[in-house]
Protein backbone atom coordinates (compact mmCIF):
# COMPACT_ATOMS: atom_id res chain seq x y z
CA UNK A 1 0.00 0.00 0.00
CA UNK A 2 1.59 3.23 -1.09
CA UNK A 3 -0.29 5.66 1.88
CA UNK A 4 0.66 2.96 4.66
CA UNK A 5 1.94 5.39 6.97
CA UNK A 6 -0.81 7.67 6.27
CA UNK A 7 -3.48 5.14 7.14
CA UNK A 8 -1.82 3.34 9.94
CA UNK A 9 -1.16 6.61 11.85
CA UNK A 10 -4.81 7.54 12.01
CA UNK A 11 -5.22 4.95 14.42
CA UNK A 12 -3.98 7.51 17.42
CA UNK A 13 -7.27 8.78 17.12
CA UNK A 14 -9.19 5.85 17.85
CA UNK A 15 -7.40 5.15 21.01
CA UNK A 16 -7.87 8.73 22.02
CA UNK A 17 -11.30 8.19 21.41
CA UNK A 18 -12.16 4.92 23.11
CA UNK A 19 -9.69 6.21 26.13
CA UNK A 20 -12.22 9.13 26.31
CA UNK A 21 -15.57 7.37 26.02
CA UNK A 22 -14.78 5.27 29.01
CA UNK A 23 -15.72 8.52 31.23
CA UNK A 24 -18.78 9.85 31.34
CA UNK A 25 -19.66 13.03 30.04
CA UNK A 26 -22.24 14.93 28.63
CA UNK A 27 -23.82 14.02 25.44
CA UNK A 28 -21.77 16.87 23.51
CA UNK A 29 -18.84 15.56 24.75
CA UNK A 30 -19.49 11.95 23.91
CA UNK A 31 -20.51 13.14 20.37
CA UNK A 32 -17.17 14.75 19.89
CA UNK A 33 -15.42 11.67 20.83
CA UNK A 34 -17.47 9.44 18.55
CA UNK A 35 -16.63 11.90 15.97
CA UNK A 36 -12.83 11.30 16.81
CA UNK A 37 -13.20 7.88 16.37
CA UNK A 38 -15.23 8.27 12.92
CA UNK A 39 -11.62 10.75 11.75
CA UNK A 40 -10.02 7.14 12.33
CA UNK A 41 -12.17 5.42 9.59
CA UNK A 42 -12.29 8.17 7.31
CA UNK A 43 -9.50 10.23 7.04
CA UNK A 44 -7.62 6.15 6.54
CA UNK A 45 -10.17 5.75 3.46
CA UNK A 46 -9.33 8.91 2.35
CA UNK A 47 -5.67 8.41 2.80
CA UNK A 48 -5.64 4.84 1.45
CA UNK A 49 -7.00 6.50 -2.30
CA UNK A 50 -7.05 9.49 -1.95
CA UNK A 51 -9.22 11.18 -4.65
CA UNK A 52 -11.90 14.14 -4.54
CA UNK A 53 -14.83 11.38 -4.28
CA UNK A 54 -12.95 9.78 -0.65
CA UNK A 55 -12.43 13.53 0.59
CA UNK A 56 -15.62 14.07 2.18
CA UNK A 57 -15.34 10.64 4.07
CA UNK A 58 -12.33 12.23 5.45
CA UNK A 59 -13.96 16.00 6.66
CA UNK A 60 -17.18 14.24 7.77
CA UNK A 61 -15.97 13.01 10.86
CA UNK A 62 -13.89 16.03 11.30
CA UNK A 63 -17.53 18.47 10.82
CA UNK A 64 -19.41 16.16 13.27
CA UNK A 65 -15.98 16.35 15.94
CA UNK A 66 -15.66 20.07 15.64
CA UNK A 67 -19.49 21.09 15.72
CA UNK A 68 -19.76 18.73 19.05
CA UNK A 69 -16.41 20.68 20.61
CA UNK A 70 -17.99 23.89 19.90
CA UNK A 71 -21.14 23.31 21.34
CA UNK A 72 -19.51 21.83 24.48
CA UNK A 73 -17.27 25.23 24.91
CA UNK A 74 -20.83 27.01 24.21
CA UNK A 75 -22.37 25.03 27.39
CA UNK A 76 -19.27 25.49 29.51
CA UNK A 77 -19.72 29.45 28.88
CA UNK A 78 -23.19 29.56 29.13
CA UNK A 79 -25.83 29.09 32.17
CA UNK A 80 -29.34 28.58 31.62
CA UNK A 81 -30.06 32.05 33.17
CA UNK A 82 -28.07 33.27 29.95
CA UNK A 83 -29.92 31.37 27.89
CA UNK A 84 -33.23 32.85 25.72
CA UNK A 85 -35.96 32.86 28.39
CA UNK A 86 -40.26 34.25 27.63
Amino acid sequence: MPNFWNVFFNLPFLFVALWGLRTRGDVANRLFLLGVAAVTVGSAYYHAWPSDATLSWDRLPLTVAFMALFATLIGDRMSARDGLCC
